[in-house]
């Protein structure tokens, strides 16, 4: 990342974040109650052809939860923040194709 977007990044208000990252709650209440099942894991179809919209869906939880993490560490809360990225973690691994 250049220092300029970096610059403009900062310059957003701790509220402004706030607020655009309480529009995800009840989402990531609807992941952590799927990941409390032992067996949480996408159907997916091997090939280049197979429809994935579950991927591109993970990839902007990745977005979101780098956005949490970087107010839970401004707050203090690093448990929070680490309980955060654990469950990316645990979304990534979940997304993995598994055998037949």
């Amino acid at each position: 990342m250049t220092t300029a977007l970096r610059k403009d990044a900062r310059a957003v208000s701790a509220e402004a974040i706030d607020a655009l990252l309480a529009l995800y709650d009840e989402g990531f209440i609807k992941l952590a109650r799927a990941q409390d099942r032992p067996r949480c894991v996408f159907q997916t179809a091997l090939g280049y052809t197979a429809r994935v919209p579950h991927a591109m869906d993970a990839r902007a939880v990745g977005h979101v939860i780098a956005l949490r993490v970087r107010r839970e560490r401004e707050q203090g809360s690093l448990i929070r923040a680490t309980n955060d990225l654990s469950r990316l973690l645990r979304l990534s691994r979940d997304l993995r194709p598994r055998g037949y």
